[in-house]
């Protein structure tokens, strides 16, 4: 891509190293652009620039981004991207979060109001969580309890010392 830092500066995105290896010896190194906001961005400026929209990938202390192939939409977060233990909860009224989420746990005999105050505080964060989302979002739980609130698409995620961008090149 011509004039890279250039067009970072002009747009207000990120340079960054990206090779396409992912084994620790960089080859065929480049640099591309990231920090976009949508995916139409990203695609206006690879159409200026005569580039090409990628995906790329590094882990926290790598010096480069791998590249890892064409881009042809933005990233569809959801809870599969952060493993085992995790879930997703959707925007919903109150009735179906406890019809959902709580009432469940009443179901089977509690041994003392610190359990059943403590599921209550767990489910009562969440709640708040979901009802302070805004259209587009998702709430992220880990063993019941509240993670983060994440977009269901973006151009950049990050989790467990992984980052993920869409970037153009």
């Amino acid at each position: 891509m011509k004039n890279i830092l250039k067009n970072a500066e002009q747009f207000n995105l990120e340079v960054v190293d990206t090779t396409s290896e992912s084994n620790g010896y960089p080859s065929n190194t480049g640099q591309a652009l990231i920090g976009f906001e949508k995916f139409e961005e990203a695609e206006k400026l690879a159409k200026l620039t005569d580039g090409e929209i990628i995906k790329l990938f590094k882990k926290d202390g790598w010096g480069f981004w791998v590249r890892r192939g064409t881009a042809y939409t933005p990233y569809e977060n959801s809870s599969e991207d952060y493993g085992d233990d995790y879930a997703e909860v959707p925007k919903m009224t109150e009735d179906e979060f406890i019809e959902s989420e709580v009432k469940f746990f009443f179901e089977d005999d509690r041994e003392s109001f610190e359990e059943i105050q403590s599921f209550l505080d767990m489910k009562k964060e969440i709640w708040d969580e979901v009802d302070a989302m805004e259209d587009g979002e998702v709430v992220i739980t880990y063993q019941g309890g509240y993670s983060e609130t994440i977009q269901k698409t973006s151009m950049s995620f990050y989790h467990d010392t992984k980052h993920y961008a869409i970037g153009v090149i």
